[in-house]
C-alpha cells in the first residue's frame, strides 16, 4: 500500500480513536474480501470477526489493529478459530501493519501461539496469495469508503455491508 492510504487510515484513527478505528479497520477489511469475490458475514462481537467464503476458499477471521509493533494473540481466540478449522474453514487472524506503508498481515492461525508477538515477525505465517489479493485492493476500498469512515464511523460502513 501507499504512504497516502497510511494518511488516511491516520486521519481516521485521529479522528475516532483506538477503539473505533479497529472498528472501522474491520469493516474495511470485509469491505476488501467482498470487492474480491467473497461472500462474507462480518460479526461485532461474536467469534469470527468476519467468515468469507469463495468458491474453494472459506476462512474464519479475527481482526486486528494496533496502534504499536506488537499484539498480543490471546488464547480465546486461537481456541474461537480452531472451533471453525475443524469444519473446513482457514483460522485466520489479521493484522493490520500501521505503518507509513500500512498492509494486512492474513495469518495461518494453525501455526500461531497465544502472547506477544512482533508483528514483523508474525510476516513467516503469511497466508500470501490472498495477502496480496487484500493489500491490492484495500487502498481502493479505503479511497471509496472513505467519507463514510469519516463521517458515519464504522455504523455507517456496516450500513454498506448490510
Amino acid at each position: 500500500m501507499t504512504y497516502e492510504v497510511y494518511q488516511q487510515l491516520r486521519e481516521i484513527k485521529k479522528r475516532h480513536g483506538p477503539q473505533e478505528f479497529g472498528r472501522i479497520c474491520q469493516a474495511l477489511l470485509e469491505l476488501t474480501f467482498r470487492q474480491v469475490g467473497f461472500k462474507t458475514r462480518g460479526r461485532s462481537v461474536e467469534r469470527p470477526d468476519i467468515s468469507a467464503e469463495r468458491a474453494a476458499d472459506s476462512y474464519a477471521i479475527e481482526v486486528k489493529a494496533p496502534s504499536g509493533t506488537s499484539i498480543t494473540i490471546d488464547k480465546p481466540d486461537l481456541d474461537g478459530l480452531r472451533d471453525f478449522e475443524n469444519r473446513g474453514i482457514g483460522p485466520v487472524i489479521a493484522v493490520l501493519a500501521f505503518t507509513s506503508n500500512p498492509s494486512w498481515l492474513l495469518l495461518d492461525a494453525r501455526r500461531l501461539k497465544p502472547g506477544a508477538c512482533n508483528i514483523t515477525a508474525l510476516r513467516l505465517y503469511s497466508l500470501t496469495a490472498i495477502e496480496q489479493e487484500i493489500n491490492k485492493t484495500f487502498p481502493h476500498v479505503v479511497a471509496r469508503y472513505l467519507d463514510v469512515a469519516i463521517t458515519r464511523k464504522s455504523s455507517g460502513l456496516w450500513e454498506k455491508l448490510g
